[in-house]
């Protein structure tokens, strides 16, 4: 007989009286169990089939069985009552089909245990709500004994973090298991605030690079999942020696779900919006590491049944360094044809309403920045918006950030050092390759130079017989001072990093300013072990450079990675205002030549 036709002789009679109900003609009951899961609106349940004589502890079983969780920590509920593991289903009414009953998950089995997991925001950092969900659905994970997971690629220490379901549901980077890490799983251990694998970004700092990314993605732009600093504790992470279980700063980013990464994909399946909202992100933030294996893609079907790919950016690390040395081989996307396509209506005006000084002040609310990674995101954002206000493509822009041969700079770092020798007023044109077109330093057809920038010009007639002090430093730097060069290889530029920069909140009391253990060693500590000749090289070299902050020359070695005076830095951006647009504009004549 079946469940419906039983359910229609009984009528009242089963709701009143089911312990006087013959249940051996029932068959199966299908039960439902809720579980509130994240990201499910629909909020789906587990089916079970079970007899009506199966007891609650049955139930139990099945659950385990199918999802890895201890019966002891399951807590089964119907209608508000807890459910004992000794009853059978009629007893305790779930002898109707279809009826619903919830699941709580509980750690009463692990009373007895020393508590050695914990999750918590970082400083006065506030969780955003999807991670504040994905940190409770991550700490009954723990509690049920699912130890973080070791992500089997990359440099660095990246864990992942499972609900009651083991479902991945956030991702953990502590901030000393980062590559040169004191605690890197990998074995690329050292000190924090050491260079790492690539320039500019040193170690300890890409936990902060990955909140500064999501701060800078304003109203969701670009799909950067959400990223908040965290400390975290678990035995399963890296200690050095065995050391006591201790809290872990890092960052704790939402797991995303996808369906493929880009490099699985050919690029002409992305829309154009998809490739564009990464372009301007990765150049706003100048992102020194976009591969196609941290592009996520999610697919999703339109209303007509077409089949869309949508581009999820992650592992921003590597991004707001204190250099703007990009290859073109570090975007993935350089050569994409979306690049050559015009930025959408809705693209253009979502960057013309950013405001780069309220973008850079917010992100500086939450974490620390160097004064020369603050310059470089201006640098970038002044280009970004002069590029999309003036109608260039993407891939022109590119162009100008990236350098299409790896030794030769690109044209915005020679348009910095151009800006640079105007702002301190130096009477030294800066060589350039004879290959690479940069913006002349007068004024083009149409652009008049402000009034104030009169005593700025390069005097070029006295250039080549008397060089300045000044200017001998700046020659003879590969680079131009201020933005990646340093004067003395062996300088620490962590210590010098946070000094005099904007006063830091509460939110990021970093253990790399209160311990000054992780600092770079002395040159005094490097030269011990070098062979004779070696030492008196080296010596020579960093001593030609001034050493003491009241040197005449200490202003030009304060612009390395401190703050430039505010005259100059004013004058700096201006200069590198009005160069930019001399460069855009010889882009458009090009596009009105090709016409």
């Amino acid at each position: 007989m079946r469940v419906g036709q039983v359910k229609a002789l009984a009528n009242d009679a089963w709701h009143s009286d089911p312990g006087g109900f013959d249940s051996g003609d029932l068959g199966s009951v299908s039960v439902f169990v809720q579980m509130h899961r994240m990201n499910d609106p629909r909020e789906r349940k587990i089916k079970l089939v079970m007899k009506p004589w199966a007891c609650v502890k049955d139930m139990k079983d099945q659950l385990q069985a199918m999802f890895g969780i201890p019966t002891a920590a399951q807590q089964l509920y119907y209608k508000g009552t807890e459910l004992a593991n000794a009853r059978n289903m009629v007893q305790c009414g779930l002898y109707a089909d279809k009826v619903v009953v919830d699941l709580v998950l509980s750690a009463n089995g692990r009373k007895n245990r020393t508590n050695l997991f914990t999750i918590h925001p970082y400083g006065n950092h506030v969780f955003p709500k999807s991670i504040m969900k994905a940190a409770h659905l991550a700490m009954q994970g723990l509690a049920l004994g699912f130890t973080p997971e070791l992500a089997m690629d990359g440099t660095g220490g990246t864990y992942f973090l499972k609900d009651p379901t083991q479902r991945k549901v956030c991702c953990f980077k502590p901030q000393n298991e980062e590559p040169f890490g004191p605690c890197n799983p990998r074995g690329f251990v050292g000190p924090l605030g050491e260079a790492g694998f690539r320039k500019g970004v040193l170690s300890g700092e890409a936990c902060e690079r990955e909140v500064a990314a999501f701060l800078m993605d304003k109203d969701h732009f670009a799909s950067v999942p959400a990223t908040t600093l965290a400390e975290i504790k678990h035995p399963a992470f890296k200690y050095n020696d065995g050391g006591a279980v201790l809290y872990k700063m890092g960052s704790l980013q939402e797991f995303v779900r996808h369906d493929d990464v880009a490099s699985d994909l050919s690029p002409s399946l992305f829309t154009p919006h998809q490739v564009h909202k990464i372009v301007l992100l990765d150049m706003r933030v100048v992102n020194t590491d976009r591969n196609d294996a941290n592009l996520l893609v999610r697919r999703r079907r339109t209303p007509d049944g077409r089949a869309e790919h949508d581009l999820i950016p992650i592992d921003h690390g590597y991004s707001i360094p204190d250099t703007i040395e990009i290859a073109w081989c570090d975007w993935c996307w350089y050569n994409w044809p979306q690049l050559k396509v015009p930025l959408s209506d809705e693209d253009r005006q979502y960057i013309l309403n950013l405001n780069v000084e309220h973008e850079i002040q917010n992100v500086l609310t939450h974490i620390p920045l160097r004064p020369a990674c603050r310059r470089n995101l201006r640098i970038a954002g002044l280009l970004v918006e002069k590029g999309v206000r003036k109608r260039v493509l993407l891939h022109d822009l590119a162009r100008i950030m990236c350098r299409e041969d790896l030794d030769a700079p690109s044209t915005l770092e020679h348009l910095c050092t151009q800006a640079m020798h105007h702002a301190f007023d130096l009477h030294v044109q800066p060589p350039m390759p004879s290959s690479v077109k940069v913006a002349t330093t007068e004024p083009a057809a149409g652009h008049t130079l402000p009034a104030s920038f009169a005593s700025l010009r390069i005097n070029t007639t006295t250039a080549a017989n008397t060089p300045s002090d000044n200017d001998q430093h700046l020659l003879s730097l590969t680079s131009p001072v201020g933005f990646w060069a340093s004067l003395d290889p062996f300088d620490n530029p962590r210590g010098k990093s946070y000094q005099g920069a904007t006063p830091m909140s509460p939110a990021f009391t970093s253990p790399r300013n209160l311990d000054p253990a992780p600092c770079l060693p002395t040159w005094e500590q490097l030269n011990q072990g070098f062979h004779a000749d070696a030492k008196e090289l080296f010596h020579s070299t960093s001593s030609s450079f001034p050493q003491s902050p009241h040197h005449p020359h200490a202003t030009t070695r304060d612009l390395v990675l401190k703050a430039l005076p505010a005259r100059e830095e004013k004058h700096f951006f201006r200069w590198l205002s009005h160069l930019i647009d001399v460069e855009l504009d010889q882009i458009l004549d090009g596009y009105a030549a090709t016409q």
